[in-house]
């Protein structure tokens, strides 16, 4: 588990929930990937408004081969619409994941209506947005990451 042990934030509840939220999830594709990819974990330094910390990385390749379809990096623990960022990169493209809340964000009208500014945003956790002119995002599970991976590195499952 990281911890914000000697390091300098602004807010540090934000971030090691952030924290704990990206080590939630990298656990979780061990778990998916184990025994069908490799995946390596490393850390970096992040400095943003709310503060300097490490945080864990992971990367993602075919057993036995030496090239990376993805790594997944930490970007910041609070966006403007956002709980949190991780980017995805490959060498083709790079996405980004975002934390949200049920239902994501929320946009208010003159006349007091709200709307969600993105579709599917069922429960809480990390989403991809695939297109936010249709406002199409994908939550992250192991089908959606690989088809993420794909996306990123053009590797076929």
């Amino acid at each position: 588990m990281n911890t914000l042990n000697e390091q300098h934030t602004d807010d540090p509840k934000k971030v090691q929930l952030y924290l704990d939220r990206v080590s939630d999830l990298f656990s979780q594709i061990k778990t998916w990937f184990q025994g069908e990819l490799e995946v390596a974990t490393d850390t970096i330094q992040i400095k943003e408004p709310a503060g300097n910390y490490e945080a864990p990385t992971l990367s993602i390749r075919e057993k036995g081969q030496t090239e990376i379809l993805a790594n997944l990096i930490p970007k910041s623990s609070g966006t403007i619409l956002f709980e949190g960022m991780i980017e995805i990169n490959g060498g083709l493209d790079q996405i980004h994941l975002e934390y949200m809340a049920k239902g994501g964000p929320q946009v208010t009208l003159t006349q007091g209506n709200t709307y969600p500014m993105l579709n599917g945003i069922k429960q809480n956790g990390w989403y991809w947005i695939v297109d936010p002119v249709t406002k199409t995002t994908r939550f992250t599970e192991k089908a959606s990451l690989l088809e993420m991976i794909t996306w990123v590195s053009d590797h076929e499952f």
